[in-house]
């Protein structure tokens, strides 16, 4: 198995939210595929936080693209040249006040879909959080901050409360880390 030779590459849209580009790829064998769509994202995170209650601090929001309203964990774009333990302190604060007083603890790296996607989600977790800030959202974000308790996790997600995959894949890894955490305890 060899990567495919990439001969031309040319952009058809370019925005700071993401970007279409069309490759034109050797696959190796001699065949050559042209406007092979990739979309180009900002590396993302998500922060899985739970406040003293074992309460998760989660969103909800409207999501265009779905047409729909949404319960997430708190999540956003990683910002150019910033790191992404940053990203989640950030996002975190913006969107619900919350600030993770100790160090927020990686689950894991994942692709959404490397077969169109160039970026990575940065999935992250936090149950030492405390409310010090009013949410500061972005002109065309409206955000309602809900409080889950974390035992009903498994419920929201079987009866489709919880249906955002990357929220999905990051309650998961927080309920596998706990439970691992307490048989160490």
């Amino acid at each position: 198995m060899k990567k495919w030779n990439v001969l031309e590459s040319r952009y058809i849209f370019e925005s700071p939210y993401g970007s279409l580009r069309l490759d034109t790829c050797d696959l190796t064998d001699g065949r050559i595929i042209h406007d092979y769509n990739v979309c180009e994202y900002p590396d993302w995170v998500d922060i899985v936080a739970i406040n003293d209650d074992m309460e998760l601090v989660m969103v909800k929001q409207y999501r265009h693209g779905a047409q729909d309203f949404f319960l997430e964990v708190v999540a956003g774009s990683v910002e150019d040249g910033e790191p992404p333990e940053d990203a989640i302190v950030r996002e975190l604060r913006e969107e619900t006040g919350y600030v993770c007083m100790s160090e927020p603890i990686l689950l894991g790296k994942f692709h959404h879909n490397p077969a169109r996607q160039n970026n990575m989600l940065h999935i992250y977790f936090c149950d030492n959080i405390s409310k010090k800030y009013e949410q500061d959202l972005d002109d065309i974000e409206d955000i309602e901050v809900v409080h889950v308790p974390f035992d009903q996790v498994n419920k929201l997600i079987k009866d489709g409360i919880i249906s955002q995959l990357s929220s999905v894949t990051a309650l998961i890894l927080a309920k596998e880390f706990i439970a691992e955490r307490s048989k160490i305890l």
